[in-house]
C-alpha cells in the first residue's frame, strides 16, 4: 500500500515515467497536494480509498520543461514598447504646444506692431471709427458675397482686370460681386472732424538739399533719424499731434484730436524747443 509513482502530466493524457517520485526538488515550495479519502465511490475505483483501507495522495510539481514553455519576456517587452509609444506621443505633444506657443509669440508681436504703427499714426478716436468701418465692411463684404465668389472664384472674377482693352475694368469686377458688395465695398463713412481751434506747424531744415546731396544717405538717413526722434519726444511731452514726415519736412498740430485752449501758446513753445534740440544736435 502506499506506492509512489511520477507521471508528467502534459495535456489531457498523463504520461508515466516510473515508480518513485522523480519531481524536481527545486520547485518543492511550489507543491500543490491532495488526498483521496474522501473519495469513496467505486466510480474511481474498484476499491474504497479511504484512510481505513490506503489512502492515496497526489502532489502536483512544476518543472524545468514547462517553466521554459511559459517563461517568456513578452510582457517586458509589451511595457517597455508602451513606455516608448507614451513617451514619443508626450514629445510630440510638447514639441507642437511649443511650436504653436511660439507662433502665437509671433503672431501676437506682429499684432502688437501693427497696433502701435496704427497708434502712431492715427489718434485713438479715428482708429475707432477704422476699425469699426472695418468689422462692418468685413462683415457685409463676407455674407454678402459669399456666393459670387463661390461660384466665379475670386481669380476668375479678377482677371478681367487683366484683360487688354477692356474699360472699367474695376466697376466690372464689383459688379461680379453684386450691388450690396458694391456697397460694402465703396460706401463707407468717411473719417472727417471739424477742429476750429488749431496751430499747424511746418518745419524744414534751411539747406538740406544741398547739404544732403553731398553726403552719403546713411549720413543723410541717421540726421533726420536722430532729429525725429527728439522732435516726437518733445511732441510727447507737449502733446503735440506729429502728423507726418516727408524728407526734411515735420508737420504738427495742436488742438486736435482732444481740444486745447492754449494750442498756439503749447505749439510756441514746442516750436522753440525743437530749434533748440537742432542747434544742440547739429553742434554735436
Amino acid at each position: 500500500c502506499n506506492p509512489s509513482f511520477t507521471y508528467m502530466v502534459n495535456g489531457r493524457i498523463p504520461l508515466y515515467l516510473g515508480r518513485g517520485d522523480q519531481h524536481e526538488t527545486q520547485y518543492d515550495d511550489l507543491v500543490i497536494q491532495n488526498d483521496f479519502s474522501g473519495l469513496s465511490s467505486p466510480e474511481f475505483s474498484s476499491i474504497p480509498l479511504n484512510e481505513n483501507y490506503c489512502p492515496f495522495q497526489i502532489s502536483v510539481y512544476p518543472s524545468s520543461e514547462r517553466e521554459d514553455v511559459y517563461t517568456t519576456a513578452d510582457p517586458i517587452i509589451i511595457m517597455v514598447v508602451t513606455v516608448a509609444i507614451f513617451m514619443f506621443t508626450t514629445l510630440v505633444f510638447v514639441v507642437y504646444d511649443l511650436s504653436v506657443e511660439r507662433r502665437q509669440k509671433v503672431v501676437m508681436k506682429t499684432a502688437v506692431t501693427s497696433r502701435a504703427v496704427v497708434s502712431s499714426l492715427y489718434p485713438e478716436v479715428v482708429r475707432e471709427q477704422i476699425e469699426s468701418a472695418s468689422h462692418i465692411s468685413g462683415r457685409d463684404l463676407s455674407t454678402k458675397s459669399k456666393r459670387s465668389m463661390e461660384k466665379k472664384g475670386f481669380m476668375g472674377s479678377c482677371r478681367s482686370l487683366f484683360k487688354q482693352g477692356e474699360k472699367n475694368s474695376i466697376a466690372s469686377l464689383i459688379d461680379s460681386f453684386g450691388d450690396s458688395s458694391a456697397g460694402a465695398i465703396l460706401e463707407t463713412t468717411p473719417i472727417a472732424y471739424l477742429y476750429p481751434e488749431t496751430t499747424v506747424m511746418l518745419a524744414d531744415i534751411a539747406g538740406f538739399t544741398a547739404w544732403s546731396s553731398a553726403r552719403e544717405p546713411t549720413k543723410v538717413f541717421l540726421l533726420l533719424e536722430t532729429l525725429y526722434r527728439a522732435f516726437d519726444e518733445s511732441a510727447k511731452r507737449y502733446r503735440v499731434f506729429k502728423i507726418e514726415s516727408i524728407g526734411d519736412a515735420y508737420v504738427a498740430v495742436t488742438g486736435l484730436p482732444k481740444a486745447q485752449r492754449n494750442h498756439a501758446v503749447i505749439m510756441a513753445k514746442f516750436a522753440s524747443l525743437c530749434i533748440q534740440k537742432m542747434n544742440l544736435l547739429v553742434a554735436d
